[in-house]
């Protein structure tokens, strides 16, 4: 019995040391695979081995060249290269971009060196400035000035925008307008003033059938731009709805000479106010009512301006003018309504909502009166002075326009010279072609001092004066005319 558990307990002690040899030999080949990864990642990190990774040789990063600045010169070669044309790109001609810049520039340097520098470290100049601006006028998005005119971030394309139109209001601020004496005007600002008149009628004049508009300087008219709602932006938003347009607006005021330079505007009214109420709130439209205007010089308007004064002449009614008064007259005023096309046809920021802040919409439009006239005074000769040209004749001054005139399918600038009238010791003119002189020797015309009084009796003289004149020519109104307006049956007020 003894000898049975002896022998039992040596088979359990025999099987123990069995297994505890076993699970040494598992563990010691468990740590020796593991150490055996270790090891060949190691090599792997190192470079060593067939199997292990190759070490990447590391590659200095190159910085890329910086852009260039902006530069007009290369930029017109590219618009070239793209067969697009300077004058469609900008609206303006390059002699004329030029000479705006050389205008403005002054107004266009920041005074810190720091302030307007574009993404690429480069300082926004003038040139670079006006280029975006013109863009931006001419229709472009803020998108597609970033896009097309170096790196530059919106914040500088409005501050581009907006420093140019304050430039442009300052620059050439009363540059286009009539000049308007007082009461108490001498003698030399009436002549002045009665000169630069007599240049203004003496184009109407030539643009006239048979040359029988005399005294005419100027066309009026108003025009509803198309803006966005104005919202908070104002007291009461629906004063700016113009139901007739179906769209908010804003009136613009405008009176144009006989080449379409827009010599006055204002946009201080809104589209539900009566043009004939605008103009009398405007300073022109209020010397004028007033009878500021020297005798025998006028203003034309359409039937919103009826009767008008001795300085407004309006169609009149059937009882009051003939039809070929009707008919002179309406042509004499279709300046102001073709400038008011050419504005909006040529900037393309108005063929759309105008969205800019409200209280910035009257400045901006202004500035791109300024640059309408700019284009329309320097006509083929691109005098951005758009002056006229004065000589001695035969002991008599004339002017000079330059005109830009189709002959053979060519463009050709010629000079146009007319002489200028002569101006007594009042400042008026004592002799023009035509009916003034005859008008002047009348008794029927009272004149207070250089200037007519206004009243009615002045508007009936000088519709008859008019009158008087389209007569002496035997000007009539054509046949096609008198077909549209047999067909209108309406009264011939305008063409």
């Amino acid at each position: 019995m003894n000898g049975r558990v002896l022998l039992l307990l040596a088979a359990a002690a025999a099987a123990a040391a069995l297994a505890v040899t076993a699970a040494a030999a598992a563990t010691a080949t468990t740590v020796g695979v593991a150490a055996a990864v270790v090891h060949t990642r190691k090599a792997g990190r190192q470079g060593g081995g067939g199997t292990r990774k190759k070490k990447r040789k590391y590659t200095p990063r190159v910085r890329k060249e910086r852009p260039l600045p902006f530069d007009l010169d290369r930029f017109e070669a590219l618009l070239i290269h793209l067969n697009v044309g300077f004058e469609s790109y900008f609206r303006l001609p390059r002699p004329l971009f030029d000479g705006v810049l050389a205008d403005i520039q002054h107004s266009l340097l920041r005074a810190a060196p720091h302030q307007g520098v574009n993404s690429n470290g480069h300082s926004m100049t003038p040139e670079h400035r006006l280029a975006v601006a013109l863009r931006f006028f001419a229709g472009a998005q803020w998108q597609d000035v970033v896009v097309a005119m170096q790196p530059i971030c919106k914040a500088e394309v409005y501050t581009s925008v907006w420093l140019v139109v304050d430039a442009i209001n300052n620059e050439y601020a009363g540059k286009w307008d009539y000049p308007r004496p007082g009461k108490d005007a001498g003698p030399g600002e009436m002549a002045e003033a009665t000169e630069f008149y007599s240049m203004l009628e003496a184009r109407f004049r030539a643009k006239s059938p048979a040359n029988c508009m005399v005294g005419v300087i100027g066309a009026i008219d108003g025009c509803i731009l198309r803006v966005a709602n104005p919202g908070v932006g104002v007291e009461n938003p629906g004063d700016h709805w113009c139901e007739r347009k179906k769209t908010f607006g804003m009136l613009l005021m405008a009176a144009a000479d006989a080449d379409m330079v827009i010599r006055n505007w204002s946009v201080a009214y809104t589209p539900k106010c009566h043009d004939s109420t605008a103009w009398a709130g405007s300073e022109l439209g209020a010397w004028v009512n007033a009878g500021g205007l020297p005798w025998p010089f006028c203003f034309l308007g359409d039937n919103a301006f009826r009767p008008g004064c001795a300085g407004l002449l309006s169609p009149g009614t059937a009882h009051t003018t003939t039809d070929a008064y009707k008919y002179v007259q309406s042509r004499g005023r279709m300046p102001a309504e073709q400038c008011f096309g050419i504005l909006i046809r040529v900037w393309g920021i108005l063929w759309r909502d105008l969205a800019v802040p409200h209280v910035k919409r009257a400045a901006l439009v202004s500035a791109l009166m300024h640059l309408h006239n700019v284009r329309r005074s320097a006509g083929a000769a691109l005098d951005v002075e758009g002056g006229h040209q004065v000589r001695m004749f035969n002991g008599q001054k004339q002017w000079g326009l330059t005109e830009r005139r189709k002959v053979d399918g060519n463009v050709e600038t010629t000079t146009v010279w007319t002489a200028a009238p002569k101006i007594d010791a009042e400042g008026r003119p004592t002799e023009l072609l035509g009916g003034l002189k005859a008008a002047f020797q009348s008794d029927t015309v009272k004149l207070d001092g250089p200037r007519s009084s206004g009243a009615t009796d002045g508007l009936k003289a000088r519709t008859q004066m008019l009158e008087d004149d389209i007569a002496t020519h035997g000007v009539q109104r054509p046949a096609a005319s008198l077909r549209r307006q047999r067909n209108r049956g309406g009264d011939a007020g305008s063409l």
